[in-house]
């Protein structure tokens, strides 16, 4: 498994894209619990992007990931969410998804901040 980069960055948003305001974001969703409400949204509304993404970071084509073993992906999502790139892509995947659910950017920050 490769390291992620803008590539993955842009596909990610683009899946975010598809998803839109089905992916539901509580204050006081970790990140972990974003990734999986994530990871679970995108399976429903966007699943052949989200195999092209995680094929890509395997360094593989899309039809051998599809070939892998049954839970060969569950392990890919759990590595990814163990990373801290992955940690710090979600809180700001987070503070974007509020914005497009359509909350101010002054409850985004207040969110973010505390204050």
């Amino acid at each position: 498994m490769r390291k992620l980069n803008t590539y993955d960055l842009f596909r990610t948003a683009a899946i975010l894209g598809k998803i839109g305001t089905n992916l539901k974001i509580t204050p006081d969703m970790d990140p972990k619990q974003l990734g999986v409400s994530f990871f679970a949204c995108a399976l429903q509304y966007a699943e052949s992007d989200l195999k092209d993404l995680l094929a890509n970071i395997c360094e593989m084509k899309t039809e051998e990931f599809e070939k892998m073993p049954f839970d060969y992906p569950l392990e890919v999502i759990e590595k990814l969410m163990e990373s801290e790139d992955i940690k710090n892509f979600l809180e700001r995947a987070k503070s974007l998804a509020r914005k497009m659910q359509g909350q101010s950017q002054t409850e985004s920050v207040k969110d973010i901040t505390g204050a």
